[in-house]
Protein backbone atom coordinates (compact mmCIF):
# COMPACT_ATOMS: atom_id res chain seq x y z
CA UNK A 1 0.00 0.00 0.00
CA UNK A 2 1.27 3.45 -0.86
CA UNK A 3 0.84 6.61 1.16
CA UNK A 4 -0.58 9.82 -0.38
CA UNK A 5 2.94 11.25 -0.67
CA UNK A 6 4.00 8.25 -2.77
CA UNK A 7 5.86 6.47 0.01
CA UNK A 8 5.07 2.94 1.13
CA UNK A 9 3.88 1.87 4.55
CA UNK A 10 6.60 0.20 6.61
CA UNK A 11 6.41 -3.57 6.89
CA UNK A 12 5.62 -5.27 10.20
CA UNK A 13 9.29 -6.28 10.48
CA UNK A 14 10.28 -2.62 10.20
CA UNK A 15 7.78 -1.60 12.90
CA UNK A 16 8.70 -4.26 15.47
CA UNK A 17 11.81 -6.29 16.09
CA UNK A 18 11.88 -9.18 18.54
CA UNK A 19 15.20 -10.39 19.86
CA UNK A 20 15.05 -13.92 21.21
CA UNK A 21 17.39 -15.29 23.87
CA UNK A 22 17.46 -18.10 26.43
CA UNK A 23 18.56 -17.53 30.00
CA UNK A 24 18.58 -21.02 31.45
CA UNK A 25 15.12 -22.41 30.70
CA UNK A 26 13.58 -18.93 30.49
CA UNK A 27 12.84 -17.44 27.09
CA UNK A 28 13.60 -13.72 26.93
CA UNK A 29 11.82 -11.81 24.18
CA UNK A 30 13.02 -8.22 23.83
CA UNK A 31 10.62 -6.08 21.80
CA UNK A 32 11.64 -2.84 20.09
CA UNK A 33 9.17 -0.66 18.22
CA UNK A 34 5.39 -0.73 17.89
CA UNK A 35 2.96 -3.47 18.90
CA UNK A 36 -0.20 -2.84 16.87
CA UNK A 37 -2.52 -4.57 14.40
CA UNK A 38 0.29 -5.17 11.94
CA UNK A 39 2.82 -6.48 14.45
CA UNK A 40 0.75 -8.23 17.16
CA UNK A 41 0.91 -11.56 15.26
CA UNK A 42 4.72 -11.42 15.56
CA UNK A 43 4.42 -11.24 19.35
CA UNK A 44 1.92 -14.13 19.47
CA UNK A 45 4.16 -16.21 17.21
CA UNK A 46 7.32 -15.48 19.22
CA UNK A 47 5.63 -16.58 22.46
CA UNK A 48 4.21 -19.67 20.79
CA UNK A 49 7.64 -20.62 19.43
CA UNK A 50 9.26 -20.09 22.83
CA UNK A 51 6.70 -22.40 24.43
CA UNK A 52 7.24 -25.19 21.90
CA UNK A 53 10.94 -25.54 22.66
CA UNK A 54 11.57 -28.87 24.45
CA UNK A 55 11.74 -28.36 28.21
CA UNK A 56 10.49 -24.76 27.82
CA UNK A 57 10.27 -22.61 30.90
CA UNK A 58 8.86 -19.17 31.73
CA UNK A 59 8.53 -16.44 29.10
CA UNK A 60 9.81 -12.93 29.83
CA UNK A 61 8.61 -10.23 27.43
CA UNK A 62 10.74 -7.09 27.77
CA UNK A 63 8.63 -4.17 26.53
CA UNK A 64 10.82 -1.32 27.81
CA UNK A 65 11.77 -0.36 24.22
CA UNK A 66 8.19 -0.48 22.89
CA UNK A 67 7.10 2.93 21.60
CA UNK A 68 3.42 2.17 20.97
CA UNK A 69 0.97 -0.43 22.30
CA UNK A 70 -2.47 -0.62 20.66
CA UNK A 71 -5.55 -2.62 21.60
CA UNK A 72 -4.34 -5.32 19.18
CA UNK A 73 -1.09 -5.41 21.15
CA UNK A 74 -3.04 -5.73 24.40
CA UNK A 75 -4.94 -8.61 22.83
CA UNK A 76 -1.67 -10.26 21.83
CA UNK A 77 -0.46 -10.03 25.43
CA UNK A 78 -3.67 -11.61 26.73
CA UNK A 79 -3.38 -14.35 24.10
CA UNK A 80 0.27 -14.91 25.06
CA UNK A 81 -0.70 -15.04 28.75
CA UNK A 82 -3.34 -17.72 28.05
CA UNK A 83 -1.01 -19.66 25.74
CA UNK A 84 1.69 -19.70 28.43
CA UNK A 85 -0.83 -20.77 31.09
CA UNK A 86 -1.99 -23.67 28.87
CA UNK A 87 1.63 -24.81 28.76
CA UNK A 88 1.93 -24.45 32.54
CA UNK A 89 4.45 -21.62 32.30
CA UNK A 90 4.21 -18.03 33.50
CA UNK A 91 4.33 -15.01 31.22
CA UNK A 92 6.25 -12.12 32.80
CA UNK A 93 6.03 -8.67 31.22
CA UNK A 94 8.70 -6.02 31.83
CA UNK A 95 7.56 -2.39 31.67
CA UNK A 96 9.03 0.82 33.01
CA UNK A 97 7.68 4.13 34.30
CA UNK A 98 7.98 6.31 31.22
CA UNK A 99 7.03 4.04 28.36
CA UNK A 100 3.73 4.12 26.50
CA UNK A 101 3.11 0.49 27.46
CA UNK A 102 2.11 1.03 31.06
CA UNK A 103 -0.79 3.42 30.44
CA UNK A 104 -2.72 1.11 28.07
CA UNK A 105 -2.17 -1.77 30.51
CA UNK A 106 -3.58 0.30 33.36
CA UNK A 107 -6.53 1.69 31.38
CA UNK A 108 -7.50 -1.79 30.18
CA UNK A 109 -7.08 -3.33 33.65
CA UNK A 110 -4.49 -5.78 32.34
CA UNK A 111 -2.06 -4.58 35.00
CA UNK A 112 -4.25 -6.69 37.32
CA UNK A 113 -4.13 -9.74 35.02
CA UNK A 114 -0.56 -9.87 33.74
CA UNK A 115 2.47 -10.29 35.97
CA UNK A 116 4.44 -7.06 35.51
CA UNK A 117 8.02 -6.26 36.47
CA UNK A 118 10.18 -3.14 36.32
CA UNK A 119 13.43 -4.93 35.48
CA UNK A 120 14.44 -7.85 33.29
CA UNK A 121 16.69 -9.25 36.05
CA UNK A 122 13.84 -9.62 38.52
CA UNK A 123 11.51 -10.97 35.82
CA UNK A 124 14.09 -13.65 35.06
CA UNK A 125 14.17 -14.51 38.77
CA UNK A 126 10.37 -14.55 38.77
CA UNK A 127 9.87 -12.88 42.13
CA UNK A 128 7.83 -9.68 41.97
CA UNK A 129 8.24 -9.29 45.74
CA UNK A 130 11.94 -8.57 45.22
CA UNK A 131 10.89 -5.23 43.71
CA UNK A 132 8.85 -4.17 46.70
CA UNK A 133 5.47 -5.58 45.65
CA UNK A 134 3.01 -6.99 48.13
CA UNK A 135 3.13 -10.43 46.50
CA UNK A 136 -0.22 -10.53 44.67
CA UNK A 137 0.51 -13.18 42.04
CA UNK A 138 -1.87 -11.68 39.48
CA UNK A 139 -0.49 -8.18 39.59
CA UNK A 140 3.27 -8.25 39.36
CA UNK A 141 4.97 -5.26 40.88
CA UNK A 142 3.53 -2.15 39.26
CA UNK A 143 0.95 -1.11 41.85
CA UNK A 144 3.09 1.84 42.83
CA UNK A 145 3.87 3.15 39.33
CA UNK A 146 2.01 5.85 37.55
CA UNK A 147 2.14 6.26 33.81
CA UNK A 148 3.44 9.55 32.55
Amino acid sequence: MNLPDGGALPSADELLSIERARVGKTALLTLTGEVDTATAPQLRQAVHEALTVPDAGPIVVDMTAVTFLSSAGLGALVSAHHDAARHGEPLRVVVDHARPVLRPLQISGLDHVLTLFHYVDTALQGDPTSEGHDGDANNGDTNDIEAT
